[in-house]
């Protein structure tokens, strides 16, 4: 059965793999080139599986070695080769980096989201051009959007509007 030999090779049940594969996901693009290029010399060492299962394999070690070895760089108490520890370093910053990117990004869609109301109402009450509605969000709400990302945003917008309103009681 397949993922009886990906669990031989893993030791990792199917939500242990996935969990991997989300953390892949998440990972800035510099851990993935890496997690990427071990995996592909890893895959050429495991031939006695099906190409499917090999690069399947190959691809959740590649995963978990990289993951461990960022994870617990900190931990480490001999001394090791001074370059792994260096490219370990410098993939864990690139790991805090997006990580940093990511959280801002959804503080400003969700700070967005609170002025929905406003915003539409600008709009479509108000006739507001977008550079008009971004220089009013800069100026008094201190939150620098540029006018496309309002008018690629505009239809969530009136969606979360439409929400509310429909989410309140009526009398």
């Amino acid at each position: 059965m397949q993922t009886d030999n990906i669990f031989l090779h893993t030791k990792l049940d199917k939500n242990q793999r996935k969990n991997m594969i989300f953390w892949f996901a998440r990972a800035s693009d510099s851990v993935q080139n890496k997690i990427l290029e071990d995996a592909a010399k890893l895959s050429s060492e495991i031939s006695e599986l099906e190409q499917g299962e090999q690069l399947l394999v190959a691809f959740v070690l590649s995963i978990q070695k990289i993951r461990d070895s960022i994870l617990n760089a900190g931990k480490r108490t001999k001394l090791e080769n001074l370059e792994e520890l260096e490219e370990i370093d410098k993939l864990r910053k690139d790991q805090i980096k997006a990580h940093l990117r990511n959280k801002n990004k959804s503080l400003k869609r969700s700070r967005l989201l609170r002025l929905s109301e406003e915003i539409v109402s600008m709009r479509e009450q108000e006739g507001m051009k977008w550079v008009e509605i971004k220089m009013y969000l800069e100026k008094y709400k201190s939150l620098k959007v540029t006018s496309a990302y309002l008018s690629m945003n505009y239809e969530n917008l009136k969606k979360s509007v439409d929400l509310k309103a429909s989410q309140k009681p009526s009398d």
